[in-house]
Formats: structure tokens, C-alpha cells, sequence
């Protein structure tokens, strides 16, 4: 039974998004480097359908498989720069739908 659709969007763990401080509502992704360190970038997005566990999201520059960090606020201090991450913080990833 399907209640509501969007095309076109991406799928990221609810707790991946968050509210920056210019009020943007905005993903941390995290981008792996040859060095194996990852690069944190914040990313805003528009968000639309939501339920418990995910929340769709659009930007022109995100694609399927990105990861994101699903606890930002541990990590919204090292944005711009590379840090090793562990395996829990990165466990999301944005999925097409």
C-alpha cells in the first residue's frame, strides 16, 4: 500500500539532518580521501517525506551512495576538515528511491 511517493529525491537517516546556524536546514557528508581520512562538508537540502527512520532530500550536488554522518552535532566542529570517522557515525548512506 502506498500512501505518497516523490520523485526524484534521496533517502538519508532522519537523524542526518539538521539545522545550521544561518537556519538552513543542511546534511554532513563525509567524503573518504586518499589519505583514508574523510572530509566533512555540509551540505544544505531541501527536505520533503519523512518517516520514522528517513527523511527525502534534494540537492544538485548529492548522488546515491554518499555517505553522511547520522550524529552531525558530534561532528559540526570539524567541518572543512579531514578526521577519521568510526564505522558507527557513517553508517548512513543517501539511496534513491
Amino acid at each position: 500500500l502506498i500512501v505518497e511517493e516523490e520523485k526524484d529525491v534521496l533517502a538519508a537517516p532522519y537523524d542526518a539532518v539538521y539545522t545550521n546556524q544561518q537556519g538552513q536546514t543542511c546534511l554532513l557528508l563525509a567524503n573518504q580521501q586518499e589519505d583514508g581520512l574523510y572530509l566533512l562538508t555540509e551540505q544544505p537540502v531541501e527536505v520533503g517525506m519523512e518517516s520514522d527512520l528517513e527523511i527525502a532530500v534534494k540537492a544538485d550536488s548529492l548522488t546515491d551512495g554518499m555517505t553522511v554522518i547520522c550524529s552531525p552535532e558530534q561532528y559540526l566542529t570539524h567541518v572543512g576538515q579531514k578526521i577519521a570517522i568510526g564505522t558507527a557515525a557513517r553508517q548512513g548512506l543517501l539511496g534513491g528511491n
